[in-house]
């Protein structure tokens, strides 16, 4: 069966990142509604994460779909697959698009991204077109046919007529504040595929697929439960992993995006692009207390394409998510706070929880202009820090070291910050 064989791919691609333990898979077809019924009425847990029901699932996408998500602490997988004929080259993305949302289910149960919006979807996505597409799509059309697919969404959910390509428009233009826009939006779901697709590509190929990985892993893994803490920490991991700030994404990926929509839209002429097939119903959900996503084959495309860069390579040895030695920087304090908040005792707390970690410096910014008093508020922090941090470790039955100290900075904004280093 080409599902299994598929799925089976995507679990020796990510075999170093993610080896699950318990899972359920479960096959469909178009008919199956009834029997699939009985089986999910079986597992109460499951259907908080099928809104609806698996019949009007069934009803609304005349399968080519496919959910996954997490139920007593198992995996779930559940795909409805097309009959004969009815399936094609695009479908194949399904089961690696999942498995992917598998990976990130293992950093973290609660997928959902308020400040970096494209990467859940745009990871699945780009891996799963790299996995299940691009080995049989050469010239690459059906890959680009389908992120442009994507595209035209952009125009329907806005107002513009379809295959517009106003989103197109946007990259072409290779303006820089308009694609950092593009990177922190919120948006519609297929925004965040086709943005997060092109992103995906970018880093991939110019940073390598394990780059990529370790910073997804170090994300997901300690973003916290708000926008303040995963804004931080995805400026500490994303620093660290690539050596720029994230900020500047923007930056470096403009000309890419104003290459490749070149590209996107020569594939929809190339097919003869007109009506739209009917946009799906069930994008993967953006409440951030639902946990299902729905792979990307209801594009409006008919015939799919495969991923520019190739599938990816896998590496044997993943980096965790704390990386020794580099200086990051602990959520900030309020006003003249000196007292940990519970979020910057989680965030001391997840750090710690790797086993390599066995000694913690912590370190206050201070500035020409810092009174004494204030120097010493500052100071007081880093000491808290590090005490909390020295307690962790205790709990966890390990013993520690911990250091205090001072540092002068030109930069304002880091004035009153403490910042702390892992070390072995």
């Amino acid at each position: 069966m080409r599902e299994k064989a598929l799925i089976q791919k995507a679990a020796d691609f990510w075999y170093p990142e993610f080896s699950p333990v318990d899972v359920t898979v479960m096959y469909l077809t178009q008919n199956d509604a009834t029997w699939a019924e009985e089986q999910i009425s079986q597992r109460p847990s499951w259907s908080g994460n099928i809104p609806g029901g698996i019949r009007s699932w069934i009803e609304r996408n005349s399968c080519g779909f496919a959910l996954a998500f997490m139920a007593d602490q198992k995996q779930v997988f559940i795909q409805c697959v097309k009959n004969g004929s009815e399936s094609g080259i695009n479908d194949q993305q399904v089961g690696p698009h999942e498995y992917s949302h598998w990976v990130q289910y293992a950093q973290t149960p609660f997928l959902f991204l308020g400040t970096v919006p494209w990467l859940i979807e745009g990871q699945a996505n780009f891996y799963g077109l790299a996995l299940g597409i691009a080995p049989d799509d050469p010239t690459l059309l059906s890959i680009n046919k389908s992120i442009a697919g994507h595209a035209t969404q952009f125009d329907i959910y806005n107002g513009y007529q379809f295959a517009d390509f106003k989103m197109l428009d946007i990259f072409e233009s290779a303006d820089v504040f308009d694609m950092q826009t593009m990177l922190t939006r919120g948006g519609t779901v297929w925004d965040k595929y086709a943005v997060g697709t092109l992103t995906s590509e970018w880093l991939v190929a110019k940073h390598g697929h394990q780059k990529y990985v370790d910073w997804m892993k170090g994300l997901l893994q300690n973003k916290g439960q708000n926008n303040d803490s995963e804004r931080l920490e995805n400026a500490n991991v994303f620093r660290t992993v690539y050596g720029f700030e994230y900020d500047q994404l923007g930056v470096h990926v403009t000309a890419y995006f104003a290459a490749r929509s070149k590209q996107l839209r020569d594939a929809w002429a190339q097919n003869g692009q007109g009506q739209p097939n009917p946009a799906p119903q069930n994008p993967a959900p953006q409440n951030p207390s639902v946990s299902p996503t729905v792979a990307p084959t209801p594009t409006p495309t008919s015939s799919p394409t495969p991923a520019p860069t190739g599938s990816p390579k896998p590496t044997p040895t993943p980096t965790p998510a704390v990386i020794l030695n580099a200086k990051v920087q602990l959520p900030s304090f309020s006003s003249k706070a000196t007292a940990l908040t519970n979020s910057q005792r989680d965030w001391i707390a997840a750090k710690v929880k790797d086993p390599r970690v066995k000694q913690v410096s912590c370190t206050a910014a201070y500035s020409s202009k810092t009174t004494a008093k204030d120097l010493a508020l500052y100071k007081l922090r880093a000491q808290n820090s590090c005490a909390y941090a020295k307690t962790s470790l205790t709990k966890l039955g390990r013993s520690a070291k911990t250091s205090v100290t001072t540092v002068k900075t030109t930069k304002t904004a880091e004035v009153g910050r403490v910042y702390l280093v892992f070390k072995g």
